[in-house]
């Protein structure tokens, strides 16, 4: 509903320059650095974005910003940040060379404004504000659901024919589509039955996925398997069933969906590597699959020890409160409380469960949950392969664990132990847009700073000074929070 505007007028961001001066040789490498580190400095201080969304993949992360821009980091080997690996990204401010960025980076979104995103292995989904679906980067299975195996370096429509997207979810190398009428589509590698057509035939275009009459509420794509929440509060899971992930009580692979053994009404899934979590509607949430490194948090075993026992049939995970949500990952899962903590188990080596520098021989797996050492109150999180992501309250987004590639966007690879800010570009650096200005007679010096309204909803940011809402003004910008704005009588 809010038009984009031009910003001719807008000022080049301070980065432009530095990278310019430094490609002449103006600076030496010692005062680029500082320039950077300034430059960073001022963002975060006073120009800080404020993110809608995220997708933790596995050397990739992604972020729809509330003004509906998409930003990628770290790795960029096959286009999966939205740019061609060997594209000139230098030019762009605080952006490394490609094929890999370590300071998040504006995805060409072809003008579309995303409203959520799904970060795969080496290939990225964005649904926009329109219910239509996008994709970019590797197309070897066809999971960009285009028709064909050509990948794409700028993200291109999928082919849903008649149909809009409600959700989205990336796989290894499969897409599944949550359609408005809840069907679920399904395209890429189905070599497990993953797609869940019955066979193991790849698809380039969506094909409907065979849920015999169910209607779906949610999907997740983990790694070569699929998870389906049906409008019972069921979960159905289908592809590969190694360790028992799809939790029908053995280890065979499904071409079908078939129903997980468990008892109640189910709120949430999340599907990782080998492992599959549910959250239940009590607030309690079971783990399957492979726990070789205390990812499903079931305790202590027997004799004392963490127990690492795989699961063929869901199992309750050791948790102190009702949780949010969920999210696994590769070998560790993450798990939001009712109360905005976020507590994480399984694998530990790169410091993915944010618990920080522990003593040595500490450091390790956690088969017992354990709370993550960030402050504020939580509203999402993202486990990737070893690195995770948190989006805070305030709108900005914290990383932590391996950060090789970059993919935490904190402008470095360093693994981080505790949870970091990542850098994000300021609501000055994305595309400015008008206000719309409610039917008034005059713009007073307040404007009440409302983000787009997204599902149904709205945010109030609160009332500032707006020097720039001038009588019968209806172009109301301020570019130190260029957002969707609605000027209003004092």
């Amino acid at each position: 509903p809010f038009p984009f505007i031009s910003p001719t007028d807008c000022s080049r961001r301070l980065g432009h320059w530095i990278v310019w001066l430094a490609s002449f040789g103006f600076l030496s490498p010692s005062m680029h650095k500082i320039l950077i580190a300034i430059a960073v400095a001022a963002v975060q201080i006073h120009l800080d974005g404020i993110a809608w969304a995220f997708s933790a993949g596995d050397y990739h992360s992604l972020v729809v910003m509330e003004n509906g821009d998409v930003f990628s980091v770290g790795s960029n080997k096959t286009g999966q940040l939205g740019k061609s690996p060997t594209q000139e990204c230098k030019k762009m401010a605080f952006v490394k060379t490609c094929p890999e960025q370590h300071w998040p980076v504006k995805m060409h979104t072809v003008g579309h404004r995303a409203i959520a995103v799904s970060a795969g292995h080496y290939h990225s989904l964005m649904l926009s504000q329109d219910r239509d679906v996008y994709a970019v980067a590797s197309n070897d299975f066809g999971q960009l659901g285009t028709g064909s195996l050509e990948s794409q370096h700028k993200p291109v429509k999928m082919k849903l024919g008649d149909q809009k997207a409600y959700a989205i979810s990336a796989g290894q190398y499969h897409s599944l589509v949550l359609t408005t009428n809840q069907d679920v589509l399904a395209v890429g590698n189905n070599n497990y039955g993953q797609l869940g057509t019955g066979d193991r035939w790849e698809r380039h275009t969506p094909v409907q996925m065979n849920l015999t009459g169910m209607k779906a509420q949610a999907i997740s794509a983990g790694w070569e398997h699929s998870l389906i929440l049906s409008d019972g509060g069921h979960v159905w899971g289908m592809g590969n069933n190694d360790y028992g992930k799809l939790g029908n009580g053995d280890t065979e692979h499904q071409y079908l969906p078939v129903k997980m053994q468990l008892e109640g009404t189910v709120q949430a899934i999340s599907a990782g590597w080998q492992h599959s979590l549910v959250l239940m509607e009590s607030g309690d949430v079971y783990g399957v699959g492979h726990n070789g490194d205390g990812q499903l948090g079931l305790g202590t075993g027997a004799i004392g020890t963490g127990n690492r026992e795989d699961q063929k049939i869901p199992v309750k995970m050791q948790l102190d409160g009702a949780a949010r949500s969920v999210s696994a990952g590769e070998y560790h899962s993450l798990v939001l409380m009712e109360n905005g903590e976020v507590y994480g188990a399984g694998n530990n080596d790169f410091g993915q469960l944010g618990i920080g520098q522990l003593p040595p021989g500490e450091n390790g797996d956690k088969t017992t949950p354990v709370k993550m050492n960030i402050e504020g109150p939580v509203l999402a999180i993202s486990a990737g392969s070893q690195h995770s992501l948190m989006l805070l309250e305030t709108g900005e987004v914290f990383a932590v664990g391996w950060n090789k590639y970059g993919r935490l966007g904190i402008g470095s690879q360093d693994a981080q132990k505790t949870p970091m800010k990542m850098l994000l570009p300021s609501k000055a650096q994305a595309v400015c847009r008008s206000c719309e200005c409610q039917e008034v007679s005059h713009c007073s010096n307040s404007c009440g700073f409302v983000l787009a309204k997204r599902w149904g909803y709205a945010r109030t940011l609160g009332t500032q000074n707006h020097r720039e809402c001038h009588n019968g003004d209806r172009d109301c910008r301020e570019w130190q929070t260029c957002v969707d704005l609605y000027c209003c009588n004092s």
